[in-house]
Parts: structure tokens; C-alpha cells; sequence
């Protein structure tokens, strides 16, 4: 969906409520739509505000909000919440709104209080689970706003947070199509190798314009300061976060700002290109000198996984063809060699000589076809000819089988009679 009402009406899809309103009824009504498009950057949850900061050195209109700000900059209040609400519409077409909501309550070092294992929402008698419910409400409302009036937006958080499975949260992902980015903290640091913390950040964005923020991780396994402590107490091992460490981990580095803002004005310039229908500019090749190296995965490395991947899919598909044309071969050959067995043994039961039943000359006698022993198994044809009648068969059977050698011949129990 790229037009903007259509962008606005799949927005009725959210049925989630910030302080009595919805994101449709914000972008519908007169009010909020006269407010004047005059800001290029917004940073909610803004921290030291490394984001806003970038835009505004580089000569882009923006601001930032966060509860350092004041009272009056709490989000979870309805005067934050409005303001909040007010920079997003200020937004001009392809903006940029960025939001890194408080990842206490989604993290797995708070899951004892938070209880999100079991449910998602949480343990709601507790207030830092009110409080992440309503950020993380509050944010989703914000960013459908913004991506609906045609600007780019991201939310951050913890690769392990929680926070991504959040029912509204993941209602805006599945309304919006969203991208997911993953990059290490300890790759725009500039702190020594093994003085970085081990931190890992997801986006979720609109689109893949943050993309260009993967890097890779420069450190190597176990060479990181880690956020946590581990203590054996009463035979379990328990972990506890280092308060000042995972506050200061969530600060981003003024690299990680700068690139940030580097990605968006990429995908800008891209959109209004596509637009105007032109290409966009080439890198010269000094800047192309110039540019960060690895910001996007390796390729090669990428078409090795999946020349690999299809040739175990070739190779199984190619094992399965043979084993079923074995099958079949053999299935063939058992069926083969049945067909000459049975040939066989009717060959032998019409060559050797058949034992002398009378029920089998009676019943060719009487034309009934049961088979004689020049036939072997196979009977012959009816006879019609007069038949017998029951009472004559039976009397014949029955005199056969009163003597003894009626016995023997027909195995059957003779009655005996005294005879005097």
C-alpha cells in the first residue's frame, strides 16, 4: 500500500486506544491535519540524544523528547503523550521519527517481576509492567501515525527484548510490512577491543532503509565486557544486571547516530528519485574509497550458503529418485518372478497325476465345472446336462461313505452300523 489513503485506512485495523483516541481518528480529523510539516527529525525516548543531535549537525530540523527533558516530556502522561503526538505530525513528508522505548521491563534479567514468559502482558500488578505496556502501546500508535503520513520510522530495543512480541507491536509490524535490523553496540564504539559491552540492537522500521546499519562484530566471541553477573545461590545459578553498565550501553555512540541519519537520507533521496522518476546519483570512486567497509553482509558469503543449501536439496531429491526407481525395479522383479512361480506350479499340477476324489466326478458328472484331473486347477466350461436330483446325490454320497473304504477315500467319520 504506497498511497496515503490507503496507508490511513488500513490504520482502522488497530484497535488500540491512547488516551481515548485511535490512529485513525488522529489522521482524519481537520485539527491534525492543518498542523504545519516543519520538522525533518524526531527523537522519542530520545536518551542523550545522539539521533536528533546528528540530523541537527547536519543541518536537518529536529528535536528530541525524553523525561530528562522535564515532567512535562513524560510520554506516559497525557501532556507528554500530546506532545509527543504533536512533533510526529509536525513531520514532513519523508521524515524521520526514531523511538527507543524503556527496554527494563521486556529484558529477561526483570522476567521474575515482569512474568512475560507466561503471558505478554505481563504481571500487571507490578508498575514497570503498567509503565513498558503503556511505551510500548504509545510507540506503536506513534509510528503507524508516522508511517501513515508518508515518513520513515524505527523502534529500538534489544535483540532478546520481548518488547517485538508485544500484541500491538506486532499488529503495527504485520499493518506495515516492517523491516528488521540487527547491529553490535561494540562496532561503532571507540573504546579498545575487549573494553566494549556486549549489546546487540534491534530496529524494526517501515522499510529496509535501515539496512545499512549492520556491521559486523569487531571484538570476536568472548572478548566483550558483559551487562550481567552470575551467582550459585542455593545450588541455581542466578544472573544480575550491572545497573550502571546496562545504562550506559543504552546510551547510543555518536557513530551509531551519524550512521543512523546516513541511512535515512539515503532512503530519502532514493524515494524522491523514484519519484521523479530518475536514477539515483553514482558514488564517484573516491567516496566509494571513502565509505564505511561492511555495511552490508558479504554477498559471496551469502551466494556460498545458498549455492550449498541447494546442492543438499539437489543431492536428497537426486537420493530419492534413485531409491524410488530401485522400488520400482524391485517390485517389478518380485512380480516377475511370482508370475513364473505360479506359471510353474500349474505347469506341474497338469503334468502330475491328480488323487481320486468322487465329489470331483460327481460334480462333473452333474455339470456343475468344479474341475477334473485332466483340468488340474482350472475348471472347464459348464456342461449343461441334466442335472441329478438332490435326493439321488445324496443317496449315492451316503452309501459311498457307510463303508470303510467310503471312509478312507472321503476322510470323513463313517456310520458305522452293526451288521448281523
Amino acid at each position: 500500500m504506497h498511497s496515503t489513503s490507503a496507508r490511513i485506512e488500513a490504520t482502522r485495523h488497530f484497535h488500540y486506544k491512547v488516551w481515548g483516541l485511535t490512529v485513525w481518528e488522529v489522521l482524519t480529523t481537520a485539527s491534525c491535519i492543518a498542523i504545519t510539516r516543519d520538522l525533518d527529525c524526531v527523537e522519542l525516548w530520545c536518551g542523550v540524544g545522539a539521533v536528533w543531535k546528528a540530523a541537527a549537525a547536519q543541518g536537518h530540523r529536529s528535536e528530541g523528547l525524553d523525561l530528562k527533558n522535564g515532567v512535562a516530556a513524560d510520554i506516559l502522561t497525557k501532556t507528554g503523550f500530546l506532545k509527543a503526538l504533536e512533533l510526529t505530525l509536525r513531520l514532513a513528508t519523508s521524515g524521520m521519527l526514531w523511538m527507543a522505548p524503556v527496554c527494563s521491563s521486556w529484558i529477561f534479567l526483570n522476567l521474575k517481576n515482569t512474568m512475560r514468559h507466561a503471558d505478554i502482558w505481563g504481571n500487571r500488578s507490578c508498575q514497570i509492567v503498567r509503565d513498558g505496556n503503556a511505551m510500548a502501546t504509545t510507540a506503536s500508535f506513534l509510528f503507524l501515525v508516522s508511517w501513515a503520513r508518508g515518513a520513515f520510522a524505527a523502534m529500538e530495543n534489544p535483540v532478546s527484548s520481548l518488547f517485538f512480541k508485544f500484541s500491538p507491536v506486532a499488529l503495527a509490524s504485520r499493518l506495515v510490512n516492517c523491516y528488521y535490523q540487527t547491529t553490535p553496540r561494540c562496532a561503532w564504539c571507540s573504546q579498545p577491543l575487549g573494553q566494549r559491552w556486549l549489546k546487540r540492537y534491534k530496529f524494526q522500521a517501515t522499510s529496509s532503509w535501515v539496512s545499512p546499519l549492520w556491521m559486523p562484530c569487531p571484538c570476536g566471541k568472548g572478548n566483550h565486557r558483559s551487562l550481567t553477573l552470575s551467582r550459585v545461590r542455593g545450588g541455581r545459578k542466578k544472573f544480575y544486571g550491572r545497573r550502571n553498565a546496562l545504562t550506559a550501553s543504552a546510551a547510543y555512540p555518536a557513530s551509531l547516530g551519524a550512521a543512523i541519519i546516513a541511512a535515512w537520507g539515503q532512503a530519502k533521496r532514493l524515494t524522491s528519485s523514484q519519484a521523479q522518476g530518475t536514477e539515483p546519483r553514482k558514488r564517484s570512486a573516491a567516496e566509494a574509497f571513502h565509505a564505511p567497509q561492511n555495511i552490508r553482509a558479504p554477498k559471496h558469503k551469502a551466494n556460498r550458503a545458498h549455492e550449498r543449501y541447494r546442492s543438499q536439496v539437489q543431492g536428497r531429491k537426486a537420493l530419492h529418485t534413485d531409491w524410488k526407481d530401485q522400488s520400482r525395479r524391485s517390485w517389478t522383479e518380485i512380480k516377475d518372478q511370482c508370475a513364473s512361480a505360479r506359471k510353474g506350479q500349474d505347469q506341474c499340477a497338469s503334468d502330475s497325476p491328480q488323487p481320486y476324489h468322487a465329489w470331483k466326478d460327481q460334480s462333473s458328472d452333474s455339470g456343475r465345472g468344479r474341475g477334473s484331473q485332466a483340468t488340474g486347477r482350472k475348471a472347464l466350461a459348464h456342461a449343461h446336462t441334466p442335472d441329478r436330483s438332490w435326493k439321488d446325490q445324496q443317496t449315492s454320497v451316503s452309501s459311498h461313505r457307510d463303508t470303510m473304504e467310503g471312509a478312507l477315500t472321503t476322510k470323513t467319520r463313517p456310520s458305522w452300523k452293526l451288521q448281523v
